[in-house]
């Protein structure tokens, strides 16, 4: 695996590592920041990366597109500030701000997604991470929650709801409510479920569980179908709800 740095900046793939505050480069005269960027999607990836290597104040240094080639950029470069996507192809999001945490303690998370929800939310800021976004809302929105997150403070803005608002700072979720009932699904379908709420990917769920990727799959796709889960992205954040209401 090879880390992608980000292709109108070649000075950017040769900053010093740094903790961040006061840090100048060539090719970036007023830099504080230096960021790494995961996303799956090309375009977005690039998009993100490009737009703020146009902002005072931050420089990409890489981009990946999955969360292994991330946490190799990551180990490499030592950013100050991680963006990422948390829907990957096999999954692993939650697990990737895990791994991300565990390989650069003092990094700052901020989560871009075009899938926000109270469920992820509540994952996030349980994993301690600073900043959760909707892709969707205008960039100047964007733009100030990062230096948010970048400065250490913690910074909503993803518009799914009051409630969710309340459980980001800290405060209780609404009265009364209570975690979705697992009594239709078979033994392996509940492990499998409890395990996508710990943030596993279906590879380290098909590992511990003894069982083929392509087994994982399958009792996944059951999943969605008793539970009414529109797509892998709501089944995930069920289950990361119903972790957060049974512990």
């Amino acid at each position: 695996m090879t880390i992608r740095p980000i292709p109108n900046a070649a000075a950017a793939s040769t900053l010093p590592a740094s903790a961040g505050g006061g840090v100048t480069s060539h090719g970036h005269p007023h830099l504080l920041w230096r960021v790494v960027v995961i996303d799956p999607q090309p375009v977005a990836r690039a998009g993100v990366s490009s737009w703020l290597d146009r902002v005072d104040g931050f420089g990409v240094v890489a981009q990946a597109a999955d969360p292994a080639v991330g946490l190799e950029a990551v180990r490499a470069r030592r950013p100050d500030l991680v963006v990422t996507e948390l829907h990957f192809t096999d999954g692993g999001g939650l697990d990737l701000i895990r791994r991300l945490r565990g390989a650069l303690p003092t990094v700052k998370v901020a989560v871009f997604t075009r899938q926000p929800s109270p469920a992820l939310a509540d994952g996030c800021r349980r994993l301690g991470v600073g900043g959760l976004f909707d892709k969707r809302r205008p960039p100047e929105v964007l733009l100030r929650g990062l230096r948010g997150v970048a400065r250490g403070r913690r910074v909503y803005a993803v518009g799914v709801g009051d409630a969710s608002r309340q459980r980001w700072a800290g405060e209780p979720g609404p009265a009364g409510e209570v975690a979705p009932d697992l009594g239709r699904l078979s033994r392996v379908e509940k492990a499998v479920f409890k395990l996508l709420g710990q943030g596993h990917t279906v590879r380290q769920i098909a590992a511990i569980l003894k069982r083929s990727p392509k087994t994982v799959e399958t009792h996944r796709c059951h999943l969605r179908h008793k539970l009414g889960c529109g797509s892998s992205a709501d089944l995930m954040h069920r289950a990361i709800r119903w972790h957060e209401l049974s512990n």
